[in-house]
């Protein structure tokens, strides 16, 4: 498992591009995306989307163009959740990058 930042560029709902993954992860069209535990916002384990194509960029990093399983279009309902140890984590994730 690798870990990167998926980013929607605002130009179309259904496609989001991956920019910070490094050449040497292998890679292949089809391979699917889910959330890993880092994240504040997503639990651990929900499939995203697949990737439709990626090329290596000069600066030794991937852009990964990713398929999203769920239509944004059609949304009408969803949820908005709240975790009591965000606060916490955003504290800790700052105080590693200011050690580094």
């Amino acid at each position: 498992m690798h870990t990167g930042i998926l980013r929607w560029e605002g130009f179309d709902y259904r496609t989001a591009t991956i920019n910070d993954l490094p050449t040497h992860i292998l890679l292949n069209i089809g391979d699917t995306i889910t959330t890993n535990s880092y994240s504040n916002i997503y639990p651990e384990g929900i499939n995203i989307g697949i990737i439709s194509k990626f090329k290596k960029n000069d600066d030794g990093f991937y852009k990964i163009n990713v398929n999203l399983f769920e239509d944004f279009n059609n949304l009408r309902n969803v949820y908005v959740t709240y975790s009591n140890e965000s606060q916490e984590q955003l504290l800790l994730e700052k105080k590693l990058l200011k050690d580094e």
